[in-house]
């Protein structure tokens, strides 16, 4: 009976050992969250890394603070649903993931080669919150006069379906491009290809006039701490 009531008590101390080592290790030493924000699997892992908060004095508009949140937590530095879902989107493309996807990266973020997967895209739902915020305050203002007549959503995409016939693939079959979903996908689209044939995030030919003067956006993105 005694032998029981032993083992029993070792089992339990055991679990919370282990338990309060969870909790520990999730916060890192800083107490900022450390962990993998897509559930990274497979060779391509290499353990946590810290997921950074935007921080509300860096992701502020000239007139008001925007809320960037849905795409990444200021104080968690997890994903919101915004972030989750360009997660997916980028996930088709290769080229994001690539030690060097762009010939502008090595200045832009000098260790970006050293990340994991999960860093990369963590990094990446960082310039996507950096473009929404120059380009539509992170959702506030969805509907502009651009270009190439209106528009709209957070990544300002052109509305008119028939100009869009020459983008790449979604971005000519979608009808609404008002939707988060249609419009992310077909921002994602675009930057995939200028990443492939431009070779540059920041470039004249951007289809975004924001990445052809590289202003707010670079200083945004140069700021993700881990790039340093």
């Amino acid at each position: 009976m005694i032998n029981f009531l032993l083992f029993t008590f070792i089992v339990v101390l055991t679990d919370s050992v282990l338990a309060q080592r969870s909790s520990e290790l999730s916060k890192g030493v800083s107490g900022r969250v450390v962990g993998k924000i897509g559930g990274c699997v497979g060779s391509g892992c290499k353990g946590s890394f810290e997921a950074y908060p935007l921080r509300n004095s860096y992701f502020k508009s000239n007139k008001r603070t925007a809320n960037c949140n849905e795409y990444i937590h200021n104080t968690s530095g997890q994903f919101g649903v915004k972030g989750r879902k360009l997660e997916a989107l980028m996930s088709k493309y290769p080229q994001f993931y690539q030690a060097q996807p762009s010939q502008d990266m090595a200045t832009v973020c000098p260790r970006f080669s050293s990340f994991s997967k999960d860093q990369k895209t963590h990094f990446w739902v960082w310039f996507w919150a950096a473009l929404a915020l120059d380009e539509a305050t992170c959702g506030k203002d969805n509907r502009a006069q651009g270009v190439n007549g209106v528009a709209v959503g957070d990544f300002q995409m052109e509305d008119q379906q028939s100009l869009r016939s020459y983008r790449p693939v979604p971005c000519p079959g979608k009808k609404n491009m008002s939707t988060f979903d249609n419009n992310a996908g077909c921002a994602v689209a675009i930057m995939n290809q200028q990443l492939n044939s431009r070779k540059k995030i920041f470039n004249t030919r951007s289809y975004w006039q924001k990445l052809n003067r590289g202003t707010d956006v670079k200083t945004l993105l140069q700021k993700y701490p881990a790039c340093r």
